[in-house]
């Protein structure tokens, strides 16, 4: 009984994970011109 719960606790971790993950590679290419651009702004 402790045993699967704990399974289920890291399997419900590593989704949440690969959740963020794919979230992060998603929200990135939207962000990141901006921030480059920002970036380019600064040293120029």
């Amino acid at each position: 009984m402790l045993f699967s719960l704990l399974i289920l606790i890291k399997t419900t971790h590593l989704i949440t994970f690969i959740f963020k993950q794919l979230l992060f590679i998603f929200i990135v290419p939207f962000i990141y011109p901006y921030k480059k651009e920002a970036r380019q702004r600064i040293v120029g």
